[in-house]
């Protein structure tokens, strides 16, 4: 089986919408000829770049078209390939923990 065969069954075996750094398939070949193969997926409309590095198999809906994952798991893709950790900041992790509170029913709180 040819490096290229190992890839697209890998990249077709990923649930639809899913992004994955390009650095997780250095196990199935080298560097230049995944970026040549993603390259063709992308033209032929396999696969969809999102950032540097960074691809999604898109997700077809009948009613909204294609739809692409959250920005968030984008970024954690691309820290993923780059190394570098994300955290999550102030506002950002009240409303993940649902800890914000509206004006209203924030002065009932208090």
């Amino acid at each position: 089986m040819t490096a290229a065969s190992v890839i697209k069954k890998h990249i077709n075996e990923l649930p639809a919408g899913k992004s994955f750094a390009s650095s997780s398939l250095r196990a199935f070949a080298s560097t230049d000829n995944i970026r040549q193969l993603l390259n063709r997926m992308v033209k032929a409309g396999e696969i969809k770049r999102v950032a540097r590095g960074v691809f999604v198999k898109p997700k077809q809906s009948e009613l909204l078209g294609e739809i692409l994952p959250s920005t968030f798991e984008i970024a954690t893709s691309l820290a993923k390939s780059t190394g570098e950790i994300i955290t999550v900041q102030g506002a950002e992790a009240a409303r993940m923990l649902r800890n914000s509170c509206q004006r209203n029913s924030c002065q009932d709180k208090l």
